[in-house]
């Protein structure tokens, strides 16, 4: 099969899987509620939540762009911020399934490693819970006080 016949197929695997979950996940949503509470919304905050959330999406995709790199030189920012994308959008239907098809999505657009990429975003998520943590504690750390005062004795933990 031609290279650009196989490629088509699996961004039209990959756009009706995606059609599907979303379908499944919003079947018991009222769309007309939705979209009159969308509606409601002033366009310059939409227009900062969309900027904002394409900003993330890239950010991400960088990082972990920077991460393959020692493996998977030929992935750009573009693959793999389309590949999260693909990996939001599946998580939410089916939490965690994202990971799974980002990894996937790599392998049919760049034929990356399966198990190198799954490993890639292993480390990611590592890196993601460090930063939690260490962003919970400068957290726990600023309100000490107040802490203190709703639960006497957590003072000692934020130590």
């Amino acid at each position: 099969m031609p290279v650009q016949v196989r490629r088509a197929l699996q961004y039209a695997l990959s756009l009706a899987a995606m059609a599907a979950l979303l379908a499944w996940a919003f079947h018991a949503v009222d769309l007309r509620a939705v979209a009159v509470r969308i509606g409601a919304l002033p366009a310059r905050w939409a227009a900062l939540i969309v900027v904002l959330s394409l900003f993330t999406l890239v950010v991400r995709g960088w990082r972990w762009m920077v991460l393959m790199r020692p493996f998977a030189p030929q992935v750009n920012c573009l693959d793999t911020s389309l590949a999260l994308g693909i990996c939001y959008a599946a998580n939410v239907p089916v939490p965690r399934s994202g990971e799974l098809l980002r990894a996937v999505s790599l392998r049919w657009a760049k034929g990356v490693s399966l198990a190198a990429t799954l490993a890639s975003v292993v480390v990611e998520r590592g890196l993601d819970m460090t930063w939690l943590l260490v962003f919970l504690g400068v957290s726990l750390l600023l309100i000490r006080e107040q802490l203190e005062a709703a639960i006497p004795g957590v003072g000692l933990v934020c130590v």
